[in-house]
């Protein structure tokens, strides 16, 4: 073994980044490496990705292809069977969920049951979906979950508005 010969192991020592702009001596002063004017020597000098100087790029060459639908699908709003503990109400609609602040009052997504909570006593509920587990913990405290279509469930919750605007009304002769 001789001195001259020593060697560091593969991948023992890490190459150190090469420190630009300081100073001619360094090797990288001055322009540090960009080389002298035009737009690569600027700060912001680089082209965008997928640009080909101008001409008309690959993915305007090509033509459009498949379609989505997932900005469409709406997504449902999930109600836990653990909210239905809070009240003593036997039978929810649409419009008992806005009346205790579990939905929006405008929104028109559908409702899903969600959960898998132990009842204390039967509940009639309406919703849109409902997962397995809340319909047997519904089922099995004595209750039933109907299945209500969107449209309709929309066309009662407006039904039960009106009528309680219709009641508020003061009567005048």
């Amino acid at each position: 073994m001789e001195l001259h010969k020593l060697q560091s192991l593969p991948k023992a020592r890490k190459h150190r980044a090469k420190i630009v702009g300081r100073g001619h001596g360094s090797g990288l002063g001055k322009t540090s490496g960009r080389g002298q004017k035009g737009q690569k020597a600027r700060k912001s000098g680089r082209t965008r990705p997928g640009f080909e100087g101008g001409q008309t790029p690959l993915y305007r060459r090509l033509p459009k292809f498949g379609f989505s639908t997932v900005a469409f699908k709406t997504k449902p709003v999930f109600l836990n069977v653990k909210m239905l503990l809070t009240n003593t109400e036997r039978s929810y609609s649409r419009s008992d969920f806005v009346r205790l602040n579990w939905i929006a009052n405008k929104l028109k997504a559908p409702v899903k049951l969600i959960g898998n909570t132990n009842l204390p006593g039967p509940v009639d509920i309406q919703v849109q979906a409902v997962s397995a587990a809340a319909k047997q913990a519904v089922e099995k405290a004595g209750g039933k979950v109907i299945i209500v279509d969107l449209s309709q469930a929309l066309k009662d919750h407006k039904k039960v508005i009106q009528m309680s605007k219709e009641q508020t009304k003061p009567n005048v002769i």
